[in-house]
């Protein structure tokens, strides 16, 4: 059977689409011919038609359906329009949906992005139909989008496995942040991705490299340990290690400082004018702060600086705020250094906030159970 089938998208695409009931796939390529009028163009006013003349016909009647707009192009549209129920549905929209792909690398932005609602919306119907998935990848990559076609490339991995194209387009994308200098949008998006694929080395090394080129050579450390042991024999990760050694000799030294934890949080040692306090690590702390028990025990050594308003998590309150002459964890030494009191608090930990960490690349190593801190070089 022939069905002549006419739509538009959002009002403005219009493709008259006359096609043979296949599957799509192999089956697309064995048993159509695509064939495009010498007047088709790509732009939104002249792209009207894409004619497929079918090789071998069955001869059934012809079906003409017309006018399908994109938002009613649903099941039930199908099947009012063509009764004729020994032919699936599914199949139907599939192969105009193959077709439609066809064309996205010469449409222009702005077709590109209707012709993406229009298929988002197609989704909210049937969200696991694959050649849906599959022109909305293409409609991204077509747009330059491409760690949004990743993304959905990933999604359907575990149903198709498309590797070779999506490790090609994913160290595309990771090269193109790393070369525009934009090291750290590398190592969100390769750490992203590891999560679902954790055995490509490719993706290792982009985010080793662009650690390596920020300086944060804790981190570089930290993944390089992460690997198998096949994955580092890897000739590029054996010369990374060798990067990582020597720019280890000129960076400031990294240490490693005990922890203990405590439910979900963990606990330092600090020395506050040389009395040891427990602290908990808290990165969401501006200010590191002391319990009132923990501040009597440093009544006499510490100086009174102001009191201040401050926002905590019971709403805002008024702190007071010290200097200590010294505060040091491990062997790094701060001098002075400012904490505030929570008079709220009598006893437990303290808190260690960012106006220390903040001078450190810092890490928490949960299967050691050490803070690892690497000064920042100023």
């Amino acid at each position: 059977m022939r069905i002549f089938l006419t739509f538009s998208l959002v009002g403005s695409l219009a493709l008259n689409v006359a096609f043979g009931l296949h599957y799509v796939g192999e089956w697309l390529d064995q048993h159509f011919d695509f064939q495009t009028p010498p007047s088709l163009s790509t732009s939104e006013g002249e792209l009207q038609h894409l004619v497929i003349g079918q090789k071998t016909l069955d001869n059934e009647e012809t079906v003409s359906v017309s006018g399908l707009d994109a938002s009613k192009y649903k099941t039930e549209f199908i099947e009012e329009s063509i009764p004729n129920n020994r032919f699936q549905d599914q199949s139907i929209h599939e192969t105009t949906l193959s077709l439609m792909s066809q064309r996205t690398e010469e449409m222009d932005e702005t077709l590109l992005r209707k012709l993406l609602v229009s298929v988002q919306e197609f989704l909210t119907l049937q969200p696991t139909n694959n050649d849906a998935l599959r022109l909305e990848i293409q409609i991204y990559l077509a747009l330059n989008e491409r760690a949004d076609a990743i993304q959905l490339m990933l999604n359907l991995s575990g149903k198709e496995k498309p590797y070779p194209f999506l490790l090609e387009t994913i160290n595309e994308e990771l090269s193109y942040h790393s070369k525009s200098g934009n090291y750290q949008r590398t190592i969100d998006l390769g750490n992203r991705w590891l999560n679902q694929l954790s055995d490509n080395i490719d993706i290792y090394i982009h985010i080793i490299e662009a650690y390596l080129a920020l300086n944060n050579t804790i981190d570089a450390d930290f993944l390089l340990n992460q690997l198998t042991l096949e994955q580092s024999k890897h000739p590029t990760i054996l010369a990374l290690r060798e990067r990582l050694k020597q720019s280890s000799q000129v960076s400031p030294t990294i240490e490693q400082i005990p922890l203990e934890k405590r439910g979900e949080h963990y606990i330092v040692t600090a020395f506050f004018a040389d009395k040891p306090l427990e602290l908990m690590i808290d990165t969401g702390a501006t200010i590191s702060a002391l319990t009132e028990a923990q501040f009597d025990i440093l009544f006499g050594s510490v100086i009174f600086l102001e009191y201040r308003e401050v926002s905590t998590a019971n709403g805002m309150a008024v702190i007071d705020f010290y200097h200590s002459p010294t505060m040091r964890i491990g062997s790094q030494t701060h001098s002075p250094f400012e904490f505030g009191v929570m008079r709220s608090k009598r006893s437990g930990p303290g808190l260690l906030g960012m106006n220390f960490l903040s001078h450190y690349q810092f890490k928490i190593d949960q299967v050691t159970q050490q803070l690892i801190l690497q000064p920042k070089v100023e």
